[in-house]
């Protein structure tokens, strides 16, 4: 099951990293797989919209 750090904010208050996170469910016994961080390794991106003028 994939879970996002700001769906589960909404149940608790989650005040760590995902790193963090992943740690503390690991040493819960809790089964981590993997940490995903979208948008991490992301740079010079530049975004424009043409509105058609």
């Amino acid at each position: 099951m994939k879970a996002s750090i700001e769906w589960l904010k909404e149940f608790s208050e989650i005040n760590v990293s995902g790193k963090e996170l992943g740690d503390i469910l690991t040493m819960t016994g809790s089964k981590l797989e993997t940490i995903e961080e979208r948008g991490k390794n992301i740079e010079n991106v530049v975004v424009r919209k043409d509105f058609g003028n």
